[in-house]
């Protein structure tokens, strides 16, 4: 057989381009931030890789140290805030070799092993952000997500999911036959050693994903059934964390997803410039072109929705938060900027279709309060 990973270093995919363009566009501002926090901060990468693919393009252990060096270039505060480890344990030599800086501490060793590890010394005591991106589904442990969430300062998880990977492990397990857009989706990494139900289970904390499974071929396809088990995923993740979110990254000759990029966070700032990363990504990307990559969903006109899509959540007798307003728009897939989320509100407020309570009724020189930033201050909502 050949092998799989070593092959997937020989250039870099264009959705692995686009999953390090979020994951470094959201690095940045979190840095930056973490870099003036009164708590240091562990920047885990749990499958780092060789740092550079055999074109020439850097992956993300080389991504993170530009943006910390940069960082700390433009920083008056010389005291190291941020500890990066990188996890590898196939390429750890090459990956030492590219990183080329000993601040940047390369773990050759297994990614259960050395996270559970480097939670357990460190949780409650550190900021933690936990960086995961297998070659498949078999190395992932909900109950290290579990111990992640645990952590009494702030902790956050970006997850590189390969949902269709999950579905066609499932079919090989309970021996239900494997459809067209299973194959075609799932990818080409083998998993089948080492790989069994009570694994599964682990990796989706509890055996619910068996009942979606079996359906298929009967009640639905490889397709409902990946968009199932992507709901009970983000249930139970939604259960450890406050703020959690999926966006499917799709490559140009399929509709379905390759891979769900999901993030989970207990706190808003984070989680709303998340979600802004990843929509300016898919829209520069979508204007540039890209050799034809196909958006992950056509922006504008799912923003000709969302007047309707926010009066749909209010009710006449009940406020409710900005924040919870949004996050409600996003677990439905109905992902928009911030500013156009902003816009609506406004929009709505003028024509007397809402009542908004803002925190403060007045500005400093007496005038009506017409502000609307929900991020930093508590804004209510209602239907008029």
């Amino acid at each position: 057989m050949p092998n799989k990973t070593r092959e997937f270093f020989k250039e870099k995919k264009l959705w692995s381009v686009y999953k390090d363009k979020i994951l470094g566009n959201y690095l940045k501002p979190y840095f930056q931030k973490m870099s003036i926090s009164s708590n240091s901060t562990i920047y885990i990468d749990g499958f780092a890789g060789k740092g550079v693919f055999d074109d020439g393009s850097k992956g993300s252990p080389l991504i993170v140290k530009d943006i910390l060096v940069n960082i700390q270039k433009s920083s008056t505060n010389k005291k190291k805030k941020i500890f990066p480890a990188f996890i590898e344990n196939k390429y750890a030599n090459e990956l030492e070799s590219n990183l080329n800086d000993k601040n940047f501490k390369v773990f050759n060793s297994d990614y259960k092993t050395k996270v559970n590890e480097i939670l357990h010394k460190n949780i409650n005591k550190y900021n933690i952000f936990l960086y995961v991106d297998p070659f498949g589904i078999k190395d992932i442990d909900f109950n290290i997500f579990k111990l992640l969430a645990s952590n009494n300062k702030s902790s956050e998880l970006l997850l590189n999911l390969n949902s269709f990977g999950f579905i066609r492990e499932g079919c090989r397990n309970l021996k239900v036959a494997i459809d067209e857009d299973i194959e075609v989706s799932a990818g080409d990494y083998e998993e089948s050693s080492g790989n069994d139900i009570q694994n599964m289970n682990k990796i989706a904390n509890g055996s619910e994903w068996q009942q979606i499974v079996s359906e298929i071929g009967k009640t639905i396809n490889g397709k409902k059934a990946e968009r199932l088990f992507v709901e009970l995923y983000l249930k139970k993740l939604g259960e450890i964390f406050r703020y959690v979110f999926a966006v499917p990254i799709r490559t140009r000759d399929t509709l379905v997803p390759k891979y769900q990029i999901i993030f989970a966070t207990n706190h808003h700032h984070g989680a709303f410039i998340m979600l802004d990363t990843m929509l300016k990504c898919d829209v520069e990307m979508t204007r540039n072109g890209q050799n034809g990559q196909m958006s992950l969903f056509d922006y504008e006109n799912t923003k000709s929705n969302i007047n309707t899509e926010i009066l749909s959540l209010l009710d006449r007798d009940k406020w409710i938060n900005c924040r919870d307003l949004c996050f409600k728009l996003f677990n439905k897939y109905k992902i928009y900027f911030i500013k156009d989320v902003r816009a609506a509100i406004k929009e709505l407020e003028k024509e007397g279709k809402i009542i908004v309570d803002r925190h403060n009724k007045t500005t400093k020189t007496g005038q009506q309060s017409l502000a609307l930033d929900f991020v930093k201050s508590d804004i209510n909502l209602k239907r008029n």
